[in-house]
């Protein structure tokens, strides 16, 4: 979030009640990785969507992140590198925003945001 000085993300914690079942995720999904739902209406986890991330900080009007990560050869290495992240997410210093309170039940806003995007798609 200190990356994002733009605020060109939304980024709502996975424990937020609702919000898995809005985007079509289990439990068990979002769980496992860290999901984005792009503009565009892509539903990304893992590497694909810290790249997504970072490109809309990093470089908005372009996509260099991601289209790396699209690469054959990158792509497994990216997706491993993240998998290895993510079992050790807990040694990381800091503490998880959802574990110092409950989050809010997802809003009438944020839904209406997700199902624009995803109407894209469809």
């Amino acid at each position: 979030m200190r990356l994002d000085r733009r605020a060109r993300l939304c980024l709502l914690p996975s424990q937020k009640p609702g919000l898995p079942e809005a985007v079509g995720l289990t439990a068990a999904d979002v769980e496992a990785a860290a999901w984005a739902l792009t503009p565009e209406g892509r539903l990304l986890s893992g590497a694909a969507a810290i790249g997504a991330a970072l490109d809309r900080i990093v470089m908005p009007q372009g996509s260099p992140l991601a289209s790396l990560f699209a690469l054959p050869v990158i792509r497994p290495i990216a997706d491993r590198f993240y998998q290895e992240f993510a079992a050790r997410r807990g040694m990381f210093s800091g503490e998880a925003a959802c574990s110092i309170r409950r989050p809010q039940p997802l809003d009438a806003v944020s839904r209406a945001e997700i199902e624009r995007r995803q109407a894209i798609v469809r």
